[in-house]
């Protein structure tokens, strides 16, 4: 509901419109906002397998873009946006954050929002543009294993660890169950809600301890749906421990993670219940290693 508030009924149709003419022009294409920690790199996306798009991020050409990208995660006033309007540009709103974060928005209330953008870019699947923090893919023919990743984690100091820094944002009691939980399992609690500091970059480079242990708790912090960001691919897929996840409906990793990849909290009736299974599997190399089989067939993108 809070998407649609933003975008106008015509936006399929003028999604449309616009492949149809995409192999005739170079579209110039403004990215109003630099992008989390990420850098933008300026000039032709032929990288992209694109080779009739520019990239900007600057605001001076804006008047002559076809389309003006606007990072609602950046934005902070109302004022600061485009004040003019070219009747042929595209606006798209990007935005990766659950969508009850936007109502913290300036000029949301005010309903300043409404029907201004074109084009819908989040992590949903069934946005315009989608952008998924990570995605699974089938590979071509099967590969060995050769890890034995119980092993692997034989000298881990704890059984599972969790990186949980925004405090105040939860809305699942993500942080209530990580401290019940470590009533019952050894637990590296990192990040500003814990008690351990872990170096690294959010959405570059993870945290290094988190590949010391077994179990990663990749906790969201709303249970919206299809929300399921980096603390899945990156954090623990990349890290090679096996996610604990608690965020989306199951239905929603099993459509977009690999099988038999994840545990999800909602299988279990208490914290407790969830530590007597990972205990189990911490003491049985072959069930444990069960949760690594998809690597034979699938490999991830973060």
């Amino acid at each position: 509901i809070i998407w649609k508030e933003m975008l106008g009924n015509y936006q399929l149709k003028e999604l449309i419109n616009f492949k149809v003419i995409a192999g005739r022009k170079t579209f110039k294409i403004v990215v109003w906002y630099g992008y989390q920690n990420r850098s933008i790199q300026e000039g032709s996306v032929k990288n992209w397998t694109i080779d009739n798009c520019l990239l900007s991020t600057d605001r001076n050409t804006v008047n002559e873009s076809d389309v003006v990208v606007i990072p609602m995660q950046i934005y902070r006033q109302f004022e600061d946006l485009p004040q003019r309007r070219n009747s042929l540009q595209r606006w798209v709103m990007l935005f990766d954050d659950y969508p009850s974060m936007i109502l913290k928005r300036d000029g949301w209330q005010s309903g300043k929002f409404k029907r201004m953008f074109n084009w819908s870019m989040t992590y949903r699947l069934d946005s315009d543009v989608p952008i998924p923090y990570g995605w699974t893919e089938k590979r071509e023919k099967p590969i060995k294993i050769k890890q034995n990743f119980a092993n692997y984690h034989a000298n881990d100091t704890a059984l599972a660890s969790a990186v949980i820094s925004h405090c105040s944002y939860t809305l699942n009691n993500r942080i209530s169950y990580v401290k019940e939980l470590e009533k019952y399992v050894s637990l590296d609690f990192y990040g500003y809600c814990g008690n351990k500091k872990c170096p690294g970059q959010q959405y570059v480079t993870p945290c290094g301890e988190i590949k010391k242990h077994k179990f990663f708790l990749a906790f969201e912090n709303s249970n919206c749906m299809e929300y399921i960001t980096e603390k899945l691919w990156l954090l623990s897929y990349d890290q090679k421990v096996i996610p604990i996840v608690m965020g989306a409906p199951k239905s929603d990793y099993i459509a977009q993670a690999p099988p038999n990849s994840f545990i999800h909290v909602d299988d279990f009736k208490s914290p407790k219940a969830l530590a007597e299974y990972i205990t189990m599997l911490d003491k049985n190399n072959t069930a444990y290693n069960e949760y690594f089989q998809w690597r034979r067939l699938y490999t991830t993108h973060s």
